[in-house]
């Protein structure tokens, strides 16, 4: 019974990308794809009224109560 040798390579002159000549076509092949419309900004409730506090862990994130008069824009720093 004969073996199979996987570590075998191809010898080629030049790495392949034809599928990375244009951008339409490496648009097409790409597997990821991220755009700042796709992320999602956590806002934090904590009890109380009237309070904000910042999120140690994130700065410039800042948690709030539920009764809170200032729009959401001014949570974030």
């Amino acid at each position: 019974m004969s073996t199979i040798d996987t570590r075998a390579r191809l010898a080629l002159p030049h790495r392949l990308r034809r599928l990375r000549r244009t951008e339409s076509m490496r648009a097409l092949v790409r597997e990821t794809r991220l755009a700042p419309d796709m992320f999602v900004l956590p806002l934090f409730v904590c009890e109380g009224e009237g309070v904000r506090r910042e999120v140690g862990s994130m700065p410039g994130v800042l948690a709030a109560s539920l009764v809170v008069t200032e729009p959401v824009s001014v949570l974030i720093t």
